[in-house]
Parts: C-alpha cells; sequence; structure tokens
C-alpha cells in the first residue's frame, strides 16, 4: 500500500475553563488550562511524535469563605512522545511500542481547603450511588 505522512497542529490561544458544579447547585472547582497548543505527526512509516503543551494550570476553590481560593496554580505542563505504530501482537491487538515519553511540569503551589474536600467527597459518593 502507499504510505503518506502527515501532521496536526492545534492552537487554543485563549485556553479552556471548565466549572464543577455540584447538585445544589454550587460551583465547588474552576479549572482553568492557559494557551494549549498540540502538535502530532506521522512520518509514514510506521512512526509517531507528539507534543501537548499547556502554558499556565489554575484550579481555584469557589467556596464563598476559604482560607485558599488557589487550589493550584503551574506555570505549565509539557508531555511529548515518540511511537513506532507497526509493533503488532500476535495480530490480535494492535499494539504500539512508546520509544519515548516526556513530562515536564513547572512549578506547582497547592492548597488544599479541608472543607473542599469534604463536599466534593460527598459529591463523588452521591454520584456513585445514582450511577
Amino acid at each position: 500500500g502507499k504510505r503518506f505522512e502527515f501532521e496536526i497542529n492545534l492552537n487554543i490561544s485563549r485556553g479552556i475553563g471548565v466549572s464543577l458544579i455540584d447538585g445544589n447547585p454550587q460551583e465547588l472547582l474552576f479549572v482553568k488550562l492557559g494557551e494549549i497548543t498540540a502538535r502530532r505527526f506521522m512520518d509514514g512509516k510506521g512512526g509517531e511524535e507528539g507534543e501537548i503543551v499547556v502554558k499556565g494550570l489554575g484550579v481555584d476553590n469557589q467556596l464563598w469563605v476559604t482560607p485558599y481560593p488557589a487550589l493550584l496554580r503551574s506555570e505549565g505542563i509539557k508531555t511529548s512522545w515518540k511511537r513506532d505504530l507497526r509493533f503488532r501482537n500476535s495480530g490480535v491487538m494492535s499494539v504500539s511500542l512508546v520509544k519515548e515519553l516526556n513530562l515536564a511540569l513547572q512549578p506547582v503551589e497547592l492548597r488544599v481547603d479541608g472543607g473542599l474536600v469534604l463536599r466534593l467527597a460527598d459529591m463523588v459518593r452521591r454520584v456513585l450511588r445514582a450511577g
């Protein structure tokens, strides 16, 4: 068969924000990922390279009264990989061989409010019971 190469690039310049809201409803957490860039390259010979970079990560405690409104802060995360997609295991299951995997995390500041942990645990119990 014919082999081809391709590359995909993604850039979300303003980032993404997601809120976690319990059943009351009250916002418990707000997660903000800063600028996101992602790249995936396939060389046409069974090799793959990829990279994901997030510039800025924040998780905010949204409880109305809290000693730690900023739960987690980091300047960024970077992960990259190289795989060989030609590796097969007994023809039944498709398996790829990871040749290289890198993860870099900029300094992280973490401050946990016990009240938030209790609210999150309660929410998880309710979801599991309902499921």
